[in-house]
């Protein structure tokens, strides 16, 4: 009976030391919000910090932006404040071979492919439209290159279906790391930076950075830099996350988060005329919303032609024009960067008004064809650090779990 009770306060002591060793709650600071459609949250417990952002990709004012090939070797804040406009964070997007910054896996910028990538059937493929439509296709999945992707990142899956992926290698090493997903509607874009290799964060294994993106908002995710080159910019801020090494790396692609209410500008301009003879309307009023009814300009005719013009952020736009006598028209027109989009209204008389809306933003896009499994082309097994493909629990749930399994079995038995 003795032996017993000694080896029942033995492994009760075993428990409670494993309990101890569990990764202390996280503690997130109050919802920041950098720009519209964009929250921030700075978090930490025991032996880790890091950012979680999640963007709105619904929204009017959201934009993504992955960096084109001729802008390859840059440092994270340099490219996101001197080359795009409105940049509201931004963080590596995606592994690179360090000689010539070439990005491994499928890479696309502003509509403008990289070289030579294609899919790697190790990584997962983050893809968008100009529209912010998108999916992340798993590793086993065949992503080739379609005319409707604007931005495309690839990286290491480390999330998927609302489960972390077991980590391998060097993927379960605590590092810096940084990841990027999607919510399980695509209307959410996620990046989570963990720190590490630092005095109050060790950084995190490629299973825990896929648990935090599911804790940010993630149903799938991918790693897109670690060690050195990991690191956040933020507008308001600077480095949110610096690179380990103190100094930024450079780097192959970036991802940005675009603030479209601040960026780069175009024209919108058109004509007011009667639909049936093409006379203008002089005396037409317009008014220019967002697509969520935010007054974004409003105004007369200028000239005897009834012409109209507003310098306006590129992005969609609801154009009406409304004038006594006749039905009120209704467009939905485009901003182009830099340069100038026509969007005339043509009306007839009568009362009440047209309706009209911009197709929604964030609708899926996708899927592609299954592929050969997530084996490599050239036949050879994943190498270590790549995360795997393995489906697991995360590390903190997992850990929690088993001590709690264990210490209710030992409660049993010690009744008995």
């Amino acid at each position: 009976m003795r032996d017993i009770d000694r080896f029942m306060r033995a492994l009760f002591t075993l428990a409670l030391g494993l309990a101890a060793a569990a990764p202390a709650q996280a503690q997130c600071g109050a919802d920041e919000s950098p720009s519209v459609g964009v929250v921030l949250r700075r978090c930490a417990e025991d032996g880790a910090r890091w950012i979680e952002v999640a963007a709105d990709l619904a929204s009017a004012d959201v934009g993504t932006r992955v960096s084109r090939p001729m802008e390859r070797g840059a440092v994270v804040e340099t490219w996101a404040e001197s080359v795009v406009s409105g940049a509201v964070i931004a963080v590596p997007a995606g592994p690179f071979r360090f000689a010539d910054f070439e990005p491994r896996g499928l890479t696309v910028g502003a509509g403008e492919h990289w070289g030579t990538t294609a899919d790697d059937p190790r990584l997962g493929v983050l893809a968008l439209d100009e529209r912010q439509a998108g999916v992340l296709a798993p590793g086993e999945q065949v992503v080739p290159l379609e005319p409707w992707m604007h931005d495309v990142l690839s990286g290491v899956p480390v999330l998927r279906d609302g489960v972390p992926a077991a980590c391998g290698g060097d993927g379960c090493a605590r590092a810096p790391r940084t990841g990027v997903g999607l919510s399980e509607d695509g209307r959410t874009l996620v990046i989570v930076t963990a720190a590490g290799w630092a005095a109050d964060a060790e950084g995190v294994s490629d299973q825990r950075l896929g648990a935090l993106l599911a804790g940010a908002g993630a149903h799938d995710g991918v790693r897109v830099a670690e060690g050195a080159t990991s690191a956040m910019w933020a507008r308001e801020d600077g480095l949110l996350v610096a690179s380990s090494d103190g100094a930024s790396r450079a780097s192959a692609a970036f991802l940005a988060l675009v603030d479209l209410s601040a960026g780069v500008t175009g024209q919108l301009v058109g004509v007011v005329e009667r639909m049936d003879d093409n006379r203008p309307l002089v005396g037409a009023r317009i008014v220019i919303e967002t697509s969520d009814g935010t007054v974004a300009a409003e105004g007369g005719t200028l000239t005897d032609r009834a012409y109209w013009s507003f310098t306006l952020p590129a992005r969609d736009y609801v154009v009406r024009a409304s004038v006594d006598g006749f039905r009120s028209s209704c467009r939905v027109c485009s901003v182009e960067a830099g340069g100038e989009t026509w969007c005339s209204q043509f009306m007839v008389p009568g009362e009440g008004s047209e309706t009209c809306a911009p197709p929604p933003l964030g609708r899926d896009a996708g899927p592609w064809p299954v592929g050969d499994g997530g084996v490599p082309v050239d036949g050879s097994v994943a190498p270590p650090g790549s995360g795997g493909c393995a489906v697991g629990r995360g590390e903190t749930a997992g850990g929690a779990a088993s001590v709690a399994w264990l210490l209710l079995a030992l409660f049993g038995l010690r009744r008995r």
